[in-house]
């Protein structure tokens, strides 16, 4: 054991990993540039595909909105757990089912219920990350994207 002290002994592992590790970087980042430069969005089909859930895509949405009414987080993830294997069961949408909950009702108002099983209502922070990102990797980079 070296204190305080350098020498050869772990020097090999350095001069291999460290050059390999750049290599492998530029191998991803050429990668992921094929992948960005060929992604087409399909907004039509990302709805089929949450909708083809049946809701069940935005239980977190819903049970975080139940907490924010005073239902405590057990009890909200026990209503939504529930009715989420009803929907599943029944091939029914899950917000049918929490719909005709009448103690779920009797806490959270129908419109909140709504808005919190709503896709376009649950992107949180994304446009916000991605913004900060691109603003940093423009400032690497030294260009405007």
């Amino acid at each position: 054991m070296l204190w305080h002290e350098r020498d050869l002994s772990n020097s090999s592992t350095e001069r291999f990993v460290l050059p390999h590790v750049f290599v492998l970087l530029d191998e991803m980042f050429h990668k992921m540039g094929e992948v960005f430069e060929g992604l087409t969005v399909n907004r039509d089909r990302m709805l089929k595909n949450i909708e083809s859930s049946r809701g069940l895509v935005m239980a977190e949405s819903v049970m975080m909105k139940m907490t924010e009414h005073g239902i405590g987080r057990q009890d909200a993830h026990e209503i939504v757990r529930s009715s989420s294997m009803i929907a599943e069961d029944e091939d029914r949408q899950l917000l049918d089912v929490l719909l005709e909950n009448k103690e779920l009702l009797k806490m959270m108002p129908e419109k909140d219920i709504r808005a919190a099983m709503d896709p376009a209502n649950y992107t949180g922070g994304a446009k916000e990350i991605v913004d900060r990102m691109v603003a940093e990797a423009e400032k690497a980079l030294g260009i405007k994207v």
